[in-house]
């Protein structure tokens, strides 16, 4: 199957693996993505954090390579690695001069399949993690903050639970935990390979097909089988004291999906609200009441809902309560009138902006690719969401931010400077 307008090539192999290749002969490079359909969103209660351990176990040993060994082959190689985790997926990337495009399929191939794992392993890599999340949340008042946020809004749904982990569940994950989970989820018919730039649909095809071929696929995952988080009616405030220079307000709004056609006017309502430069909630709390230093909104698409989040940076002292209030008001204005037509076509214009700029290079195709066909199930819903951006209305945008902008159903959590004894 090729997308017509963007030459994307998407195929599937007999054992499950789906493969997108993008040919783009601009420049003699590459990138290499692959994505599994796990993230900590999979993962059931008192196991929380195994899919960000995979993360550092899939960098170890193989059957065929030694501990480090991946590494320093694709550096020598001038490749460059890294991976990720969220809340649907885990994907793994390699920037690569194009001409070592079979050096990088073999050893994502073995690693795959031949992954060792050993308690020396998972004791090495579970004390990696646990510094990890002390320095990225226990001892971090931004990590704190989103992790309380996202616990409160989707409770004991899987998206409620951070994916670096619970500290108690990272110590209880035993060494069949993980070979079970590596059994299940990371298969050829639970990934898809992505990719892009200098190189030959045919040939990269091969390649995939001769490493990846004899792979056995597993049984299906249960990942399909997790109901969508239940939408609250009540709002959830909290607040914390936090070793902070200025209060802090986060808030969470249930939004679309990323396959719902509505994605593309959340992205419209935030920045007609929060992000611009003109925005009406940003001008209120930054120009006119100076309460705050800063103001942002973003829509994060997941597989199975999706987000709003709202931050404000409030100046020293300032009472987050009026804060929140006035941003209250100023919505509220909102869901009665809509958007003016100007700033719906600013709105589509600079998001349509957005769209073209992460498509410039290689990688943030191959990476924008790979998290459409793993959250929505289609990559071509990438293409679609800027036919959308250019069909949002005024009053698509007001019908959007009614469904999505309720305060019954929002979390919000209110940081403040702790004092000196704390």
């Amino acid at each position: 199957m090729t997308d017509k307008n963007a030459r994307v090539h998407l195929h599937r192999l007999s054992n499950g693996l789906q493969v997108l290749i993008w040919e783009d002969r601009s420049a003699p490079v590459a990138a290499y993505y692959t994505w599994f359909s796990v993230g900590s969103g999979h993962e059931v209660q008192g196991k929380s954090g195994m899919a960000h351990l995979f993360e550092h176990l899939m960098f170890k040993e193989t059957r065929n390579l030694k501990a480090g060994e991946f590494d320093r082959t694709l550096e020598l190689n001038g490749v460059s690695t890294n991976a990720a985790t969220w809340l649907d997926w885990t994907y793994y990337q390699e920037h690569l001069p194009s001409d070592r495009l079979e050096l990088v399929a073999r050893l994502e191939a073995d690693r795959m399949q031949n992954m060792v794992l050993n308690q020396e392993q998972l004791d090495t890599e579970r004390d990696v993690v646990r510094n990890e999340r002390l320095l990225r949340v226990d001892n971090s008042p931004e990590g704190l903050i989103s992790e309380k946020i996202f616990h409160l809004h989707f409770g004991r749904h899987p998206y409620g639970h951070p994916t670096i982990g619970w500290m108690e569940d990272i110590g209880a994950i035993t060494l069949a935990d993980c070979i079970d989970f590596h059994r299940v989820y990371y298969a050829p018919n639970n990934a898809t390979v992505v990719i892009v730039g200098d190189v030959d649909a045919d040939e990269a095809l091969g390649l995939v097909e001769r490493y990846y071929g004899a792979i056995h696929a597993s049984e299906p995952p249960p990942s399909r089988k997790i109901p969508a988080p239940r939408l609250r009616t009540r709002q959830r405030l909290h607040r914390m004291s936090l070793p902070l220079a200025t209060p802090r307000v986060s808030m969470l709004y249930t939004a679309p999906s990323v396959a719902a056609p509505e994605a593309a006017s959340t992205s419209l309502v935030a920045e007609i609200l929060f992000n611009s430069e003109n925005a009406r909630i940003r001008r209120l709390l930054v120009e006119d009441e100076e309460l705050a230093v800063a103001v942002s909104g973003w829509y994060g698409g997941l597989r199975l809902t999706g987000i709003l989040e709202i931050q404000l940076d409030l100046v020293p002292g300032a009472p987050w309560k009026k804060a929140v209030a006035l941003l209250d008001r100023e919505v509220a204005r909102f869901l009665e009138s809509g958007p003016t037509e100007r700033e719906v076509i600013q709105a589509r214009n600079r998001v349509e902006l957005m769209f073209l700029q992460s498509n410039q290079s290689v990688a943030s195709r191959a990476r924008n690719l790979g998290h459409f066909h793993t959250t929505s199930g289609d990559f071509r819903d990438f293409f679609r969401s800027r036919e959308r951006i250019q069909a949002c209305t005024a009053q698509g945008l007001l019908d959007t931010a009614r469904s999505t902008l309720v305060r019954d159903t929002r979390t919000v959590v209110a940081a403040v400077p702790a004092p000196e004894e704390e």
